[in-house]
């Protein structure tokens, strides 16, 4: 066999290999943050509001940027992984026209 044929062997499973990877990657989540259980206390004010009613507004910020990023990364990641494919798809094609064109 032609040794342009191995390399285009190596470059579909190397292909192949990034797809699945990206595909995996695309169900990963980071999780949500919460705040834990608090110890009973005095009253704390942050800019004249109650601390639970600050650390609940940040916590909503925090969690609504998180989700963002998990739908950003998972989109990116699937985009990634059908881009993988296409590649592998046209490495096989290149090493079917290469053995095609020797025989």
């Amino acid at each position: 066999m032609n040794s342009i044929v191995w390399i285009w062997l190596i470059f579909t499973l190397i292909f192949a290999g990034l797809s699945c990877f990206h595909f995996i990657q695309s169900s990963k989540k980071i999780a949500p943050f919460k705040l834990t259980e608090k110890t009973p206390g005095g009253t704390i004010k942050f800019f004249g509001k109650d601390k639970d009613e600050s650390l609940n507004e940040f916590i909503g910020s925090v969690n609504s940027f998180v989700d963002d990023l998990n739908k950003s990364n998972s989109k990116q990641n699937r985009i990634a992984g059908v881009g993988y494919i296409f590649a592998s798809l046209v490495s096989i094609f290149s090493m079917v026209m290469v053995i095609k064109g020797k025989t």
